[in-house]
Formats: C-alpha cells, sequence, structure tokens
C-alpha cells in the first residue's frame, strides 16, 4: 500500500466499525507476543492480523482517494510475507 495512500487513510481510521476490534487485537497481541510466538499457531496469527489490518485499511483509502475500485484491488491483491522462526 502506498505510504501516502495510508497516511491519508489513518485519518478516517476512528469511524471504521472495525476499529475498535483491531485496536483491541493489536493491544492482547503485543501483550502476549512472546508467549503467541514460540507456538505453533504463531504464522497463523500473523496471517490473521494482517488481514484485520488490511480490511481496516483498505476501506478507508477508497474514501480517501475517492478510488474505491483501486482500493478493493489492494485488498485482494497485496500479499505480506511473514517471518517466523
Amino acid at each position: 500500500m502506498p505510504l501516502d495512500a495510508v497516511r491519508r487513510a489513518a485519518e478516517r481510521l476512528e469511524s471504521s466499525p472495525l476499529y475498535g476490534i483491531v485496536s483491541r487485537h493489536l493491544v492482547e497481541l503485543t501483550r502476549d507476543s512472546e508467549r503467541l510466538s514460540a507456538t505453533p499457531m504463531a504464522a497463523d496469527v500473523g496471517a490473521s492480523s494482517v488481514h484485520l489490518i488490511r480490511a481496516l485499511l483498505c476501506p478507508a483509502m477508497a474514501t480517501a482517494s475517492g478510488d474505491a475500485p483501486r482500493a478493493a484491488s489492494l485488498s485482494r491483491t497485496i500479499e505480506t510475507p511473514l517471518l517466523v522462526p
């Protein structure tokens, strides 16, 4: 995702119904990061986090840019490699 588009979208995140869910997820994830990273489910937790954040950002990007098709396309095509020890 282009950094400038993410910055513009960030101004609208709190109005998303996903904002509270993603915020709480990140707080809990950070709180239990060492314990979670040592489990076989670490990669799945990371992938889920990426999907949640993408679901929060992409609609806000569409609103910020006025380009809903592009934001929807980003949502479907972004692949983020996860590094898990």
